[in-house]
Parts: C-alpha cells; structure tokens; sequence
C-alpha cells in the first residue's frame, strides 16, 4: 500500500477547484526593519508637536467659524471661550455656542412618539434579511430617542444645553486629534510604507477632523434650536464621536490601500 501522507499534504493547501490557497494577509508577520520601530516613535512626537503649537490657532479658527454661521442663519446666539490648560504652560480656549433651545412639548413629544414607531415597524417589515445591519441600526436610534421621550415626558429639567453640548463635542474632536498619530503608531506607522506618505495620511486624518468639527457641531446647534433638546441624546451618541471614529476608521481603510505591501519581507 502506497503511503497517502504527501498525498494529504499536497490537498490540505489546495481548495476546491485544485487552486492554491494562499495564507491569509492578516497571518504575515512583520520582519522588523529600522522603520518598524523608527517611525512609530518619531511620527507621533513631530504631530504631537506640531498639534500642541496649532491648537492655540484651531480653536481661533473653530470660534470664528462658529460666528460667521450664526450670524449668517441669524440664530441670535453668542459665541463664548472656554479656557484650558494642557500642561502646566499651554493654553487654549475652546469656543462655544451660547443658544437658547426650548424643551419639547406634549405636541411634540407624541409626533415623536409616533414616528419612532412607524420607523421601527416599517424596519421590520419591508427590510429583508440581507438588511440585517441597517434594521439594528435604525432600531438602535429609535431606542435612544425614545429614552430621550419618555425622560423629557417625566421630568423636563434637563441638564444639558446646546453650550455644553457645543463645548464637549468640540473637546472630544480635540482630545481624538491628540490621540490619531499615537493609534497609527501601533496600527499605521510600522508597515513598509514611505515616510511621505505615512506624513500625508496622518495630515489627511487629522485635516478631516479638524475641519469637519465646527461644521459637525454648528449642525447640531442648529438640529436642537429647531427641533427641540430631545434631539440631542441622539446627536450626541450617533452623531458626535461615534461618528468621528467611523470617519477615522473608514479613512484609514483607504489610506491603507494607497500602495501594495509585501508584509513578510
């Protein structure tokens, strides 16, 4: 009797159609080279740098531009700094919104009401099942909205307002912007890419979330002075970091395709 030990190693690594299976991308390993440990450690000191000396004149930026649109919608609010200290030396004041934003009334709360549920009931009937993620995520907003109307139906003294909201959400872009070049030192900045173009994607990530932030907020600004504070629970929790970090992420998907690297040499 021949010996079929060959024979089940020759098989083992061929698929159906007798093609050869490759190992997976995500099993390489990277073989360490100056740049693997060099960049990691370099990069994220320059753009720490460069953002602790930019921040002073971003958060200018971000204050005018928070001026400019509420004048031009003729919201009738006032924009306010909020100062602080990073470190024992730099500062930085953080602009923000002063607008007055009414509670919902009974009308307004059943309209709501009403709406969540239509929402959640056509999701369940006319979504089919390769629609899964969107069902979840639409049932996903209906809850927290819903939270939001029976908390405001119960008691009307809510802590927050659009200044606060304004204020944290900006503070947030801020404190993700700090953190982007130290998450790509462990997830970006050790693969076999060139140094330019390690720099570009960094600048491209952090160009995004700087400039979309006064944009992202002032829309919130504006979503809770027409429709009322029950909107920001939702704002906040799917509109805010959530989706700054979905940004980042599919940001980093693309910029990771910029060029083919050969991982195991």
């Amino acid at each position: 009797m021949k010996p079929t030990g060959h024979v089940v190693d020759r098989l083992r690594y061929r698929n159906h159609s007798g093609r050869l299976i490759r190992q997976h991308r995500a099993l390489h390993t990277i073989r360490g080279g100056a740049q693997s440990w060099l960049h990691p450690v370099l990069l994220p000191l320059l753009f720490t740098g460069l953002l602790l000396i930019g921040m002073p004149y971003i958060t200018w930026l971000w204050g005018r531009h928070l001026e400019f649109w509420n004048g031009v919608i003729a919201l009738r609010g006032v924009v306010h700094t909020e100062r602080h200290w990073f470190g024992p030396r730099l500062l930085y004041e953080v602009p923000y919104l002063q607008l007055a934003a009414s509670p919902p009334d009974f009308l307004e709360l059943s309209l709501n009401g009403i709406l969540v549920c239509l929402l959640m009931l056509v999701s369940y009937l006319l979504l089919r099942r390769q629609h899964l993620p969107l069902v979840y995520m639409v049932w996903g907003l209906c809850l927290i909205h819903a939270s939001a109307l029976i908390y405001f139906a119960l008691d009307t003294d809510f802590p927050y307002d659009i200044a606060s909201h304004t204020r944290t959400g900006l503070e947030m872009n801020i404190a993700l912007a700090f953190l982007t070049p130290w998450i790509l030192a462990f997830t970006y900045y050790p693969f076999a890419f060139p140094m330019a173009t390690k720099i570009g994607a960094t600048v491209l990530l952090l160009f995004t979330l700087i400039v979309s932030a006064p944009f992202q907020y002032m829309a919130h600004a504006v979503i809770i002075y027409q429709f009322t504070l029950v909107t920001m629970p939702v704002l906040f929790i799917f509109g805010g970091l959530l989706l700054n970090v979905m940004s980042f992420v599919a940001l980093y998907g693309w910029v990771m395709s910029w060029e083919q690297v050969d991982l195991s040499a």
